[in-house]
């Protein structure tokens, strides 16, 4: 039974989304491809287990936490079900580009930049932004010194860089890096998040599996840097944090 089982990773715990009519050989079989499409992503992690939508016995526990550890390579802590919130922020599994395990706008004026050059002011990269109306569409780099504002969707195909912030209006399906030149500080928004790759600084990450696009946020998410991994915050978390 295809989809029986979603894969969605927070901060704290990774979730299991059994579908309840599924049979349990459905739900291991489907788990099982799964982890062999995405054990490159979380190879070494050591998580907890949360699952809902269906009931596991003891005996289900100990083959999934059998299968966890023995496909992707994962150290799992704990089986339990998830009474958590749909708001919690979620932790796309990341890692550094070199391979290692760890996701006020102003008007794009040159004259303004070479203004503040000859007047000995220094130039910040966040002080410029790139305007982009419309969807862009697969096959399309855009890469900027500063922040990108897409006012629409990025297509899977599609590519932005940003040595700023990157802003989308819409969904992201491409591929975005955000503080291209190695800044941690830099922040991924868009309306939603399914990047095919998201990269901060040097930091690469794709999102938990959610094939059959029934995850919907209510509000805006925020691509951002903690410690060494991408979070994804809702807008109002992220605005919130000191």
């Amino acid at each position: 039974m295809e989809n029986c089982v979603i894969f969605k990773a927070e901060k704290k715990i990774f979730r299991l989304l059994l579908d309840e009519s599924a049979s349990m050989d459905d739900i291991f079989s489907e788990t099982e491809k799964k982890l062999h499409k995405s054990k490159d992503f979380f190879k070494g992690e050591t998580i907890t287990l949360g699952y809902s939508g269906k009931e596991l016995t003891d005996q289900d526990k100990a083959k999934m936490k059998e299968l966890f550890e023995s496909i992707g390579e994962i150290t799992v802590k704990e089986i339990i079900p998830y009474q958590g919130q749909e708001t919690i922020k979620r932790e796309f599994p990341s890692f550094s580009s070199s391979g290692e395990s760890s996701w006020s706008f102003g008007a794009e004026l040159g004259n303004n930049r070479q203004s503040r050059r000859s007047s000995g002011m220094k130039v910040n990269k966040n002080d410029f932004t790139k305007f982009v109306k419309g969807t862009v569409r697969s096959g399309v780099l855009i890469e900027y010194d500063g922040n990108v504002l897409v006012l629409g969707d990025v297509n899977p195909g599609a590519e932005i860089k940003a040595k700023g912030n990157i802003v989308v209006m819409g969904t992201i399906k491409g591929l975005v890096h955000a503080g291209t030149d190695g800044d941690r500080s830099a922040y991924i928004v868009a309306n939603r998040l399914k990047p095919t790759q998201l990269r901060i600084a040097d930091l690469i990450t794709r999102p938990p599996d959610d094939s059959d696009g029934s995850y919907r946020p209510s509000e805006p998410e925020v691509a951002n840097i903690e410690g060494n991994s991408i979070f994804i915050d809702p807008l109002s978390v992220f605005l919130n944090k000191k």
